[in-house]
Protein backbone atom coordinates (compact mmCIF):
# COMPACT_ATOMS: atom_id res chain seq x y z
CA UNK A 1 0.00 0.00 0.00
CA UNK A 2 2.64 2.67 0.95
CA UNK A 3 4.24 1.67 -2.87
CA UNK A 4 1.05 2.59 -4.25
CA UNK A 5 0.80 5.74 -2.47
CA UNK A 6 3.98 6.91 -3.82
CA UNK A 7 3.29 6.24 -7.48
CA UNK A 8 0.16 8.72 -6.96
CA UNK A 9 0.81 11.54 -8.42
CA UNK A 10 -1.08 14.94 -8.73
CA UNK A 11 -2.05 16.47 -12.46
CA UNK A 12 -2.79 20.21 -12.59
CA UNK A 13 -6.47 19.99 -14.30
CA UNK A 14 -6.23 20.88 -18.07
CA UNK A 15 -8.19 24.01 -19.01
CA UNK A 16 -10.84 22.38 -20.60
CA UNK A 17 -11.02 19.75 -18.11
CA UNK A 18 -12.91 21.92 -15.30
CA UNK A 19 -16.54 21.47 -14.34
CA UNK A 20 -19.19 23.92 -13.87
CA UNK A 21 -18.29 23.66 -10.07
CA UNK A 22 -15.01 24.25 -10.43
CA UNK A 23 -13.93 20.62 -9.30
CA UNK A 24 -11.71 18.41 -12.27
CA UNK A 25 -13.82 15.83 -13.72
CA UNK A 26 -10.65 13.43 -13.74
CA UNK A 27 -11.14 13.76 -9.24
CA UNK A 28 -14.73 13.93 -10.03
CA UNK A 29 -16.15 11.20 -12.46
CA UNK A 30 -19.78 12.50 -12.29
CA UNK A 31 -18.64 15.28 -13.85
CA UNK A 32 -17.74 13.32 -17.34
CA UNK A 33 -21.46 14.17 -18.43
CA UNK A 34 -21.35 17.50 -17.38
CA UNK A 35 -22.14 19.75 -20.71
CA UNK A 36 -19.63 22.38 -19.78
CA UNK A 37 -16.97 19.23 -20.80
CA UNK A 38 -15.77 19.39 -24.83
CA UNK A 39 -14.18 17.21 -26.75
CA UNK A 40 -13.07 13.52 -26.19
CA UNK A 41 -10.48 12.67 -23.25
CA UNK A 42 -8.01 9.79 -23.21
CA UNK A 43 -7.17 8.46 -19.57
CA UNK A 44 -3.20 7.23 -20.04
CA UNK A 45 -2.30 4.20 -18.09
CA UNK A 46 -0.14 7.09 -16.04
CA UNK A 47 -4.04 8.67 -14.96
CA UNK A 48 -3.22 11.79 -17.03
CA UNK A 49 -6.25 12.94 -19.00
CA UNK A 50 -5.29 13.71 -22.65
CA UNK A 51 -7.60 15.34 -25.18
CA UNK A 52 -7.51 13.45 -28.41
CA UNK A 53 -10.47 15.13 -30.45
CA UNK A 54 -12.54 18.20 -30.74
CA UNK A 55 -16.06 18.99 -31.90
CA UNK A 56 -17.21 21.12 -34.75
CA UNK A 57 -16.76 24.77 -33.86
CA UNK A 58 -13.75 24.31 -31.51
CA UNK A 59 -9.97 24.39 -32.03
CA UNK A 60 -7.84 21.59 -29.83
CA UNK A 61 -5.48 23.40 -27.87
CA UNK A 62 -2.37 21.47 -26.25
CA UNK A 63 0.98 23.38 -26.60
CA UNK A 64 2.61 26.10 -25.33
CA UNK A 65 1.69 28.14 -28.74
CA UNK A 66 -2.01 27.99 -27.90
CA UNK A 67 -3.10 25.24 -30.88
CA UNK A 68 -2.17 21.92 -31.34
CA UNK A 69 1.19 22.46 -33.23
CA UNK A 70 4.04 22.69 -30.29
CA UNK A 71 5.41 21.62 -27.68
CA UNK A 72 2.93 19.68 -25.53
CA UNK A 73 1.00 21.56 -22.31
CA UNK A 74 -0.57 19.56 -20.58
CA UNK A 75 -2.38 22.47 -18.76
CA UNK A 76 -3.88 24.35 -21.68
CA UNK A 77 -5.40 21.09 -23.02
CA UNK A 78 -9.24 22.60 -23.80
CA UNK A 79 -11.21 22.31 -26.93
CA UNK A 80 -11.59 26.06 -27.66
CA UNK A 81 -14.46 27.47 -29.36
CA UNK A 82 -14.60 29.75 -32.76
CA UNK A 83 -16.42 32.95 -33.24
CA UNK A 84 -19.26 31.91 -34.36
CA UNK A 85 -19.78 34.94 -37.40
CA UNK A 86 -15.91 36.37 -37.87
CA UNK A 87 -14.57 32.85 -37.56
CA UNK A 88 -14.06 28.97 -38.80
CA UNK A 89 -12.24 25.73 -38.86
CA UNK A 90 -11.96 23.06 -40.99
CA UNK A 91 -10.78 20.22 -39.01
CA UNK A 92 -11.04 20.74 -35.21
CA UNK A 93 -8.62 18.45 -34.22
CA UNK A 94 -5.53 19.90 -36.56
CA UNK A 95 -6.23 22.90 -37.00
CA UNK A 96 -6.93 26.67 -35.49
CA UNK A 97 -9.99 29.13 -35.84
CA UNK A 98 -9.03 31.09 -38.82
CA UNK A 99 -10.91 34.51 -39.41
CA UNK A 100 -13.15 34.33 -42.12
CA UNK A 101 -12.62 36.45 -44.90
CA UNK A 102 -15.33 39.33 -46.51
CA UNK A 103 -16.10 36.72 -48.86
CA UNK A 104 -17.65 34.04 -46.50
CA UNK A 105 -20.09 33.67 -44.05
CA UNK A 106 -19.03 31.71 -41.39
CA UNK A 107 -20.78 30.41 -38.30
CA UNK A 108 -17.53 28.91 -36.07
CA UNK A 109 -17.35 25.45 -38.05
CA UNK A 110 -16.15 24.43 -41.24
CA UNK A 111 -19.47 25.08 -42.71
CA UNK A 112 -19.43 28.64 -45.10
CA UNK A 113 -21.63 30.00 -47.24
CA UNK A 114 -19.88 32.12 -50.33
CA UNK A 115 -20.92 36.21 -50.30
CA UNK A 116 -21.01 35.69 -53.97
CA UNK A 117 -23.15 33.22 -55.97
CA UNK A 118 -20.95 30.90 -58.08
CA UNK A 119 -17.73 31.85 -56.67
CA UNK A 120 -15.30 28.68 -56.30
CA UNK A 121 -13.79 27.80 -52.59
CA UNK A 122 -11.46 25.05 -51.93
CA UNK A 123 -10.16 23.78 -48.67
CA UNK A 124 -6.09 24.00 -48.79
CA UNK A 125 -4.18 22.95 -45.67
CA UNK A 126 -6.29 24.15 -42.85
CA UNK A 127 -7.35 27.79 -44.67
CA UNK A 128 -10.33 28.36 -47.74
CA UNK A 129 -8.64 29.86 -51.01
CA UNK A 130 -10.46 31.35 -53.27
CA UNK A 131 -10.18 30.17 -56.79
CA UNK A 132 -12.34 31.81 -59.00
CA UNK A 133 -15.05 34.68 -59.23
CA UNK A 134 -17.95 34.70 -61.70
CA UNK A 135 -17.80 36.66 -64.49
CA UNK A 136 -17.82 40.45 -63.85
CA UNK A 137 -16.33 40.48 -60.47
CA UNK A 138 -12.36 40.65 -60.05
CA UNK A 139 -10.99 38.18 -57.81
CA UNK A 140 -9.00 39.89 -54.87
CA UNK A 141 -6.96 37.35 -52.36
CA UNK A 142 -3.82 40.02 -51.18
CA UNK A 143 -4.16 38.26 -47.69
CA UNK A 144 -6.52 35.06 -46.98
CA UNK A 145 -7.74 37.33 -44.77
CA UNK A 146 -9.34 39.71 -47.56
CA UNK A 147 -10.10 37.03 -49.55
CA UNK A 148 -13.06 38.17 -52.06
CA UNK A 149 -14.92 38.58 -55.29
CA UNK A 150 -15.18 42.31 -55.98
CA UNK A 151 -17.95 43.83 -58.28
CA UNK A 152 -16.41 46.70 -60.40
CA UNK A 153 -17.06 50.16 -58.90
CA UNK A 154 -18.19 53.16 -61.56
CA UNK A 155 -16.66 53.79 -64.49
CA UNK A 156 -14.89 50.11 -64.55
CA UNK A 157 -15.06 46.47 -65.64
CA UNK A 158 -13.86 43.26 -65.95
CA UNK A 159 -13.16 42.32 -69.31
CA UNK A 160 -11.53 39.32 -68.64
CA UNK A 161 -13.37 35.94 -67.87
CA UNK A 162 -10.53 35.73 -65.13
CA UNK A 163 -10.14 39.05 -63.59
CA UNK A 164 -7.72 40.62 -61.03
CA UNK A 165 -8.40 44.24 -62.07
CA UNK A 166 -10.93 46.19 -62.90
CA UNK A 167 -10.11 48.31 -66.07
CA UNK A 168 -11.68 51.79 -67.06
CA UNK A 169 -14.65 51.86 -69.46
CA UNK A 170 -13.37 53.02 -72.70
CA UNK A 171 -14.55 55.86 -74.81
CA UNK A 172 -17.83 56.03 -75.51
CA UNK A 173 -18.81 53.56 -73.03
CA UNK A 174 -19.83 54.36 -69.29
CA UNK A 175 -21.04 52.76 -65.92
CA UNK A 176 -23.10 54.45 -63.62
CA UNK A 177 -23.21 51.85 -61.09
CA UNK A 178 -21.06 49.09 -58.86
CA UNK A 179 -21.90 46.01 -59.85
CA UNK A 180 -20.65 42.82 -62.53
CA UNK A 181 -21.82 44.63 -65.23
CA UNK A 182 -20.46 45.55 -68.48
CA UNK A 183 -19.69 49.01 -69.39
CA UNK A 184 -22.77 50.55 -71.32
CA UNK A 185 -22.56 51.83 -74.94
CA UNK A 186 -22.90 55.43 -75.11
CA UNK A 187 -27.04 55.67 -77.17
CA UNK A 188 -27.55 56.32 -80.77
CA UNK A 189 -26.88 59.94 -82.01
CA UNK A 190 -24.10 60.64 -79.20
CA UNK A 191 -20.67 60.19 -78.57
CA UNK A 192 -18.44 59.58 -75.21
CA UNK A 193 -14.80 61.26 -75.67
CA UNK A 194 -14.11 60.63 -71.86
CA UNK A 195 -12.68 57.36 -70.78
CA UNK A 196 -13.67 55.67 -67.34
CA UNK A 197 -16.89 57.79 -67.68
CA UNK A 198 -19.35 57.04 -64.87
CA UNK A 199 -22.61 58.57 -65.80
CA UNK A 200 -24.85 58.63 -69.55
CA UNK A 201 -24.69 62.44 -69.00
CA UNK A 202 -20.75 62.11 -70.03
CA UNK A 203 -22.25 60.97 -73.49
CA UNK A 204 -22.67 64.09 -75.46
CA UNK A 205 -25.17 64.46 -78.40
CA UNK A 206 -24.23 65.09 -82.18
CA UNK A 207 -23.90 68.43 -83.59
CA UNK A 208 -27.52 69.67 -84.85
CA UNK A 209 -28.87 67.58 -88.30
CA UNK A 210 -26.26 64.79 -87.98
CA UNK A 211 -26.52 61.38 -86.11
CA UNK A 212 -24.41 58.38 -85.92
CA UNK A 213 -25.14 55.22 -87.58
CA UNK A 214 -24.15 52.80 -84.25
CA UNK A 215 -24.02 52.69 -80.73
CA UNK A 216 -20.79 53.49 -78.29
CA UNK A 217 -19.28 56.13 -80.71
CA UNK A 218 -15.89 57.02 -79.02
CA UNK A 219 -15.66 60.87 -80.94
CA UNK A 220 -17.60 63.55 -82.99
CA UNK A 221 -15.83 62.00 -86.00
CA UNK A 222 -18.54 59.04 -85.87
CA UNK A 223 -21.53 62.00 -86.24
CA UNK A 224 -22.70 61.79 -89.86
CA UNK A 225 -24.40 65.24 -91.27
CA UNK A 226 -27.78 64.83 -92.87
CA UNK A 227 -27.65 64.03 -97.06
CA UNK A 228 -28.01 67.63 -97.70
CA UNK A 229 -25.51 69.02 -95.60
CA UNK A 230 -22.04 68.81 -94.69
CA UNK A 231 -19.23 68.83 -92.09
CA UNK A 232 -17.68 72.28 -91.18
CA UNK A 233 -15.38 73.24 -88.43
CA UNK A 234 -15.36 77.07 -88.23
CA UNK A 235 -14.20 78.38 -84.94
CA UNK A 236 -13.16 74.88 -84.28
CA UNK A 237 -16.38 73.71 -83.79
CA UNK A 238 -18.05 71.13 -85.75
CA UNK A 239 -21.53 72.43 -87.62
CA UNK A 240 -23.53 70.21 -90.73
CA UNK A 241 -24.25 73.14 -93.29
CA UNK A 242 -26.38 73.35 -95.71
CA UNK A 243 -25.26 72.07 -98.85
CA UNK A 244 -24.74 74.75 -101.61
CA UNK A 245 -27.08 75.02 -104.45
CA UNK A 246 -23.47 74.09 -106.65
CA UNK A 247 -22.66 70.75 -105.25
CA UNK A 248 -25.96 69.27 -104.69
CA UNK A 249 -25.69 65.99 -106.50
CA UNK A 250 -28.27 64.21 -108.74
CA UNK A 251 -29.23 61.99 -105.62
CA UNK A 252 -29.57 64.93 -103.79
CA UNK A 253 -27.39 64.34 -101.58
CA UNK A 254 -24.68 66.95 -100.81
CA UNK A 255 -21.17 66.47 -102.85
CA UNK A 256 -19.58 68.26 -100.43
CA UNK A 257 -19.73 65.09 -97.57
CA UNK A 258 -16.90 63.22 -99.07
CA UNK A 259 -13.20 64.18 -98.97
CA UNK A 260 -12.53 65.22 -101.63
CA UNK A 261 -15.60 66.25 -102.85
CA UNK A 262 -17.60 64.01 -105.33
CA UNK A 263 -20.95 62.45 -106.26
CA UNK A 264 -20.12 59.40 -106.55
Amino acid sequence: LDQELMNVFCYACPKGALCTDGTCFSSTPACLNDVSLVGAWNKQQTGMFILTSCPAGHMLVNSTSGTSKGEFSHDTQQCKPCHRSKEYVINPSRNSCQKCPPGLICDGTHEVTPTVARSVWAPMNDVYILKSCPKGYRLYNLTLEQQECQPCGLGEECKLEVCFSCSSCREGHYKDSVGPQSCRPCPFDTYGPAIGATASAQCLGCPLYSGTAITGCPSVAFCICENDRYRAHPGNQTMCKPCPDGAVCSSGACGLRSDPPNCE
